[in-house]
């Protein structure tokens, strides 16, 4: 037996030396800000996690690695690991095979036995209890202990819809007394029981549906028709349109000139969708499309790319009368199919992707029941985006009509890695309750409080005196500087080297993912029909790989933004200031709030959510493909500033993006942009063309004030009747009809001038 050959193995050792068995106790989700006695009993199971990986890995290794089928048995036949659910194990794998090679070598077993302890920790009513009874003791001694951790066993007991009424009414209790309570209570509970029983059915039953998981990996595998459909790369495909849009720009300018025009929409949900639908659709009409080779969104531009190319055939003209009548269903509102119950749930054309992305080991939340009801609201039946992006490939043959390329950011941590020692790096102490451990953001050392001399606020009323907003500095997707440099964490070594600390933050790296390639923009790409699928899949078809529907709640999840991301938006003060402490007290208010969500690719997990969150423009593909000339259709929900607006931030925010990616970006007139509807700016490479959604003295109406009013048109905004779309789309297509002839010259003189 597998216990008897480890036994065989570990008997050369003497008793000291031989590994413990992990007995499965307690531990305590505790940050180590917290509780520095819990925090200690963390690191110690951590450390028989250690031990009980390396005894099994001796047990189960053959020829220096584990593979997935002895995995699998193990974990089968282990006292602890084996109530876990599927979802549970499969994740802790995947996180653990990152390269998806099916076996697991010593360190990366050792990841796979920790992911299981972690979740088995989880698992374990017994954690909440302790934590809550030594924060208690912390708070209120012995008695506080008593109280909090009864109260936790007693929340622990409850359904998961008592639960969901117990938080209910306490946020109905602290927010209108006891009628809000019974309201919360209520509120609550009938929530949870139409998440569990109604709504898709339970969450906690979609990776039993094994035959449904499969389905979902075989659509993403099979994708649609491919006939006609070959394989280019980029550079080939490129080839093939110049043959189509230099023609087509000799009509639209008069003369026989050369270059490349991309066309960007921006973020701003429903909004933008509408205002890129019309001013493609007045591009087709007039000539300007054919003449185009790249198409970009942000965030909800996004949306309109996604629905376009998934139409049977690439008409724009046609396309707003097909989008006016999808947006008019409230992009909320779940499909009837969903509301009936658990036991027909499974025949919805979402339950199998739902169910795929369990059994791959991803965590499946709001991101991708938004991106459904995205998909079954603006995507055409009956496929509703179960299929991948590569499926486009069909509207591409020969060059047919333009690249359309969706952005996301992958957020990446930056700052220095924390150290796990037990004890202060710099004087020896071991850490109690009385003398806890801390982090130097500047080395990443563990220190005790003797140890960091530089934090300069004693009390969290200090600390939110001296946040200001001044203190906040946003470049091109890092939040440098998120307090003031006092107030964060040093060691007394770094504090006298002058060494300041690059506050732990997320900064964000830019993705395309167009019909052919998937990957960073500027960086190495995958196949589009490759990404999603693990290396033990089978290969997909040139039309396969993950699904659109899935997709596009990534690219406009905006609810997944971070907290400064709110503070940028203007929602400064104290109350912010306070909920960004209390949010983030290890000093890292870059991370979102809610996680976005994960794909393989190329043989990694990878995180993506909405470009937006760095800043609204998708000019940085077209940029770095270096485009000639480039039209931004700009929703952006910019700041209005007196009778105008103020675009700086944004603008600002995008140059700096460009900077850190390496590609140039022309200066803007800031003036320009704010004062007229269409505005030119050249570095004498590149002739950027701005179109803002905002209406000047001869516009009868202005979209912008409009959105910030309440409106229609606001960034909540999730339908449209059938006038407010025809008027939105409207003034778009009306624009670019006034300003064609001055944008046909300026083409013209830039191109003859890089000619």
């Amino acid at each position: 037996t597998l216990s008897s050959r480890a036994d065989a193995r570990t008997s050369r050792h003497p008793r000291s030396a031989r590994p413990r068995l992990l007995r499965g106790s307690p531990r305590a989700s505790v940050q180590s800000y917290g509780c520095p006695t819990i925090r200690n009993q963390k690191h110690k199971e951590s450390t028989m996690a250690e031990e009980e990986a390396a005894r099994a890995f001796l047990a189960l290794q053959e020829n220096g690695s584990v593979s997935g089928a002895a995995a699998v048995s193990w974990v089968a036949g282990h006292p602890r690991y084996a109530a876990l659910s599927r979802p549970a194990r499969a994740k802790a794998w995947s996180v653990a095979d990152s390269n998806d090679s099916g076996n697991l070598d010593h360190t990366a077993f050792t990841t796979f036995v920790k992911e299981l302890d972690e979740a088995a920790t989880a698992s374990d009513a017994s954690t909440p209890v302790a934590a809550a009874a030594a924060a208690g003791l912390v708070v209120g001694g012995p008695p506080g202990a008593v109280v909090l951790g009864g109260l936790t066993a007693c929340y622990q007991s409850l359904s998961r819809v008592g639960q969901s009424a117990f938080v209910g009414g306490l946020g109905g209790m602290l927010a209108a007394g006891p009628p809000g309570a019974v309201a919360g209570a209520v509120v609550g509970a009938g929530g949870q029981r139409v998440a569990d029983e109604s709504y898709l059915g339970d969450p906690r039953r979609w990776s039993q549906y094994a035959d449904l998981a499969t389905k979902g990996v075989e659509e993403r595998t099979r994708g649609l028709d491919s006939k006609g459909v070959e394989r280019v790369d980029e550079g080939a495909w490129v080839q093939q349109r110049d043959a189509r849009t230099g023609p087509a720009l000799e009509v639209l300018l008069g003369e026989r000139l050369s270059g490349r025009i991309g066309i960007c929409g921006s973020g701003g949900g429903l909004r933008a969708a509408t205002a890129l639908a019309g001013f493609l659709a007045e591009a087709h009409a007039c000539g300007l499309l054919d003449a185009t080779t790249y198409l970009s969104g942000v965030s909800g531009s996004c949306w309109t790319l996604s629905a376009l190319y998934a139409e049977d055939a690439f008409d724009p003209r046609k396309f707003p009368d097909v989008l006016r009548t999808r947006v008019a269903k409230d992009l909320r509102a779940p499909e009837s199919a969903w509301l009936a119950g658990s036991v027909s749930a499974p025949d919805s054309f979402v339950f199998p992707r739902f169910a795929a992305r369990c059994r791959d080991g991803h965590d499946v939340g709001i991101v991708d029941v938004w991106g459904a009801h995205l998909a079954a609201t603006l995507l055409p039946p009956p496929a509703h985006g179960g299929f991948g992006l590569a499926a486009f490939r069909g509207k591409l043959v020969k060059g047919a009509a333009p690249l359309p390329l969706l952005t996301a950011v992958e957020p990446v941590k930056v700052g220095p890695d924390w150290s796990s020692k037990n004890c202060c790096e710099r004087c020896g102490d071991s850490f109690s309750l009385a003398n806890a451990r801390h982090h130097c953001r500047a080395c990443g050392a563990s220190v005790c409080d003797a140890c960091c001399p530089g934090f300069g606020a004693p009390t969290l009323a200090a600390a939110l005196g001296r946040m200001r907003s001044t203190d906040l500095d946003f470049e091109g997707g890092v939040w440098a500087r998120p307090l003031d440099k006092d107030l964060v964490r040093r060691c007394g070594r770094c504090v006298a080297a002058g060494k300041e600390a690059p506050a732990e933050r997320t900064a964000w790296r830019w993705w395309e993912l167009g019909p052919l390639e998937v990957g960073p923009v500027g960086g190495p790409k995958i196949d589009a029909c490759a990404f999603g699928r693990r290396s033990h899949e089978p290969p997909c078809s040139l039309t396969g790989g993950e699904p659109v529907g899935a997709l596009l709640g990534v690219v406009g999840s905006a609810f997944c933004a971070t907290l400064e991301k709110v503070e940028g938006c203007g929602k400064k003060g104290l109350a912010s200031a306070a909920a960004k402490y209390l949010a983030h007290p290890d000093g890292d208010p870059g991370a979102s709030l809610v996680d976005p969500a994960t794909f393989h690719s190329g043989g990694t997990r990878v995180r993506l959510g909405d470009a937006g969150f760095c800043h609204n423009l998708g000019w940085l593909p077209l940029l770095q493909r270096r485009c000639e000339v480039v039209f931004s259709v700009d929703a952006s929900m910019h700041a209005l500033k007196g009778d105008g607006f103020d675009p700086s931030y944004e603008l600002n925010r995008a140059r700096t993006a460009a900077e850190r990616l390496g590609v140039d970006l022309p200066p803007i007139d800031m003036k320009a942009y704010a004062t007229r509807p269409v505005s030119f700016h050249t570095d004498g490479k590149t002739l950027l063309i701005c179109l803002p959604l905002v209406g000047f003295e001869d516009d009868a109406w202005c979209p912008l004030r409009t959105a910030h009013a309440g409106g229609f048109c606001s960034n909540a905004g999730a339908s449209y009747e059938a006038k407010d779309f025809d008027r939105l789309s409207g003034f778009m297509r009306n624009r670019l009809r006034a300003a064609l002839p001055e944008i046909k010259r300026r083409i013209a003189a830039h191109l003859s001038s890089t000619c």
